[in-house]
């Protein structure tokens, strides 16, 4: 209850507002997709809120088109749903050639179908692996108009630099802290409750943020229950 408290307290003194929802969606589509229909039905009813869905095929690391994924990128991108796709960097530890090739496929395979970036994943804190990112931001701006990048944690502001979006929160625990920076994105699966309070605080803290009750061992297969909940209270600011 401390660490709620705490959250609650700093988050007072953060002045932004969200933006819209992050959506980690590593959902394989179907032919008659229900997740996708909730999705786009959503949007419809709440058009004014920006929605980004974050499209994972094979962990992002694929060597040809998938036509299931053509239809998913299509639909959501017509809908007015931005979509970026999925990459990882193994906290800095995967060759950047293998995170380069990744990018380029995404330019590839999908970009023409309506993928508007990319979202890189498992994403080194060290300041010391700057660079890295650096040079990562560079092939996707090259190509794309949004990088967002996830190291889970709170980061130096020059990371923030190098992006659109950081998220600098993905737990199944309640945050104690508000990150007080632009582009900040939060990222709570396992919640069984939505407490309303919290969610007006969070609203205040991050630009953008996902919540969901869905846990481990993948919680973002399916959309949270509470989606319609986050959409409303978005588009009311």
């Amino acid at each position: 209850m401390g660490k709620v408290v705490a959250f609650l307290v700093v988050a007072i003194t953060h002045l932004f507002s969200a933006k819209g929802v992050l959506i980690p969606f590593y959902h394989y589509p179907t032919k008659e997709d229900e997740e996708i229909k909730r999705l786009l039905e959503l949007k419809k009813r709440y058009p004014l809120t920006q929605i980004i869905t974050i499209i994972n095929p094979s962990n992002g690391t694929f060597r040809r088109i998938d036509p299931n994924f053509v239809k998913m990128i299509s639909t959501l991108h017509k809908a007015g749903i931005t979509t970026i796709g999925y990459v990882h960097t193994s906290y800095g530890n995967r060759k950047k050639e293998k995170v380069i090739l990744d990018i380029l496929r995404w330019e590839r395979y999908y970009k023409k179908f309506g993928i508007d970036g990319i979202f890189v994943d498992e994403v080194n804190s060290s300041i010391q692996s700057l660079p890295y990112y650096q040079d990562l931001h560079k092939v996707v701006y090259d190509r794309f108009n949004l990088l967002a990048l996830n190291p889970g944690v709170e980061v130096d502001k020059s990371f923030y630099s190098l992006a659109d979006i950081v998220v600098s929160y993905e737990a199944d625990k309640i945050p104690n802290f508000c990150p007080n920076k632009e582009k900040s994105a939060l990222l709570l699966h396992t919640q069984k409750r939505l407490h309303h309070s919290l969610l007006d605080r969070f609203v205040e803290c991050y630009d953008y943020l996902y919540i969901t009750e869905q846990s481990l061992a993948n919680p973002w297969e399916r959309l949270s229950s509470y989606l319609d909940i986050l959409l409303a209270k978005l588009q009311k600011r």
